[in-house]
């Protein structure tokens, strides 16, 4: 009885009145706009990430690891590698910190690069004997 309402409502059959709302519903779904409704996922475009500044970020991170933590002796020792690449004008200390280092300069000497990450590497190797030592004490 509802259909027929509409349809003589609209002065047609119901066929015709159920074509029509049909075209109506038709039309007005193609006026919406693509994504109404659902989540949509932007995709930004992530920073570009030079090699340069991840090598420099992870000399910069050895070194403060290394003069944070070690002994005196390895402190001198990454201070002899780094100290010919301090900025120009500063008057370095004993053990110079990350800030006045030219790391760019620094990432250039690949001798000095190596050298390095082989002292941090013997920093890594010294503190993990230590830790295995310490758990065996404690067992």
């Amino acid at each position: 009885m509802g259909a027929s309402l509409v349809a003589s409502a609209w002065g047609k059959s119901w066929a015709s009145a159920w074509g029509n709302s049909w075209g109506v519903i038709q039309s007005a779904a193609e006026e919406i706009l693509a994504g109404a409704g659902y989540p949509i996922r932007i995709h930004k475009q992530k920073p570009h990430v030079r090699i340069d500044d991840v090598v420099e970020r992870t000399m910069r991170e050895m070194y403060e690891g290394i003069t944070a933590t070690a002994p005196q002796q390895v402190k001198k020792q990454a201070a002899k590698i780094v100290r010919p690449h301090i900025v120009v004008g500063v008057k370095p200390a004993t053990i110079p910190p990350a800030s006045i280092i030219d790391w760019a300069a620094l990432e250039r000497d690949a001798a000095r690069v190596s050298a390095l990450l082989a002292l941090w590497q013997e920093q890594m190797e010294s503190l993990e004997d230590e830790e295995m030592l310490l758990m065996l004490m404690a067992a």
